[in-house]
């Protein structure tokens, strides 16, 4: 019956002639093997007592491929949480070229107009990026004696950005003698100075002497450098 109904379907189709025979003579082949497999099995079943059981080594693969499965998942969450760790943590120099080009100095007025002129040097220089010259224009400024504490601390960062990295550290460490007002820039940046340097430590030990009260931006910036991969 279901050949029946499976020949009659075929001739209701819109395939070839010679395709739906194929198809037909497949499907009644893969029958008539199926009937013969059961026939025998019922005939060696009854007569002689021999049964067909599932042979043990085909669970085998089965099994084994189950077991691949299991451990290829497992090590694909292990990869994920591992990425999201990572990823969790950025890298240390990258967070601190972020912190370099963020960098920004404030224009100040010095009591002696003729540093107008290293004054404007400075300023222009450093937008420009030419941070080489910003930091000769700066020392000009500083060796005034109208020079003030923005000053020094404008001076330190074009040595910082030029990569004059000891004298910038210099720099910082005489603005923290001279004026307590810039304690917060004057330490942030020292640890900034070290970080680029090199000296991981000594950039993280500067970095947490800044306390969370009343360092705004400072301390959220240091806890980003100090939380990162270094």
């Amino acid at each position: 019956m279901p050949t029946q109904i499976f020949a009659h379907r075929l001739g209701q189709s819109d395939l070839p002639t010679e395709t739906s025979e194929a198809i037909l003579y497949a499907g009644v082949q893969s029958l008539e093997n199926s009937r013969t497999r059961e026939e025998w099995a019922k005939l060696l079943a009854d007569e002689h007592g021999v049964h067909r059981f599932p042979s043990p080594t085909t669970k085998k693969p089965a099994v084994l491929r189950r077991l691949v499965y299991t451990l290829s998942a497992a090590a694909a969450i292990l990869l994920i949480v591992a990425s999201f760790f990572l990823m969790g943590a950025p890298s240390g120099n990258e967070l601190l070229a972020t912190e370099l080009e963020r960098i920004e100095i404030t224009n100040t007025r010095s009591l002696s107009e003729h540093l107008a002129e290293e004054r404007q040097t400075f300023y222009t220089a450093f937008r420009e990026g030419e941070f080489d010259l910003a930091a000769r224009a700066g020392s000009a400024i500083v060796a005034d004696e109208g020079a003030n504490s923005l000053d020094l601390l404008n001076h330190g960062l074009a040595q910082l950005r030029a990569e004059q990295l000891p004298a910038a550290a210099a720099t910082f460490a005489g603005l923290l003698a001279k004026d307590p007002t810039y304690r917060i820039e004057a330490t942030f940046y020292s640890g900034v100075t070290a970080l680029k340097s090199g000296k991981v430590q000594r950039g993280k030990d500067w970095l947490r002497q800044i306390p969370e009260e009343q360092s705004g931006k400072y301390y959220d910036r240091a806890a980003e450098l100090l939380s990162a991969g270094w």
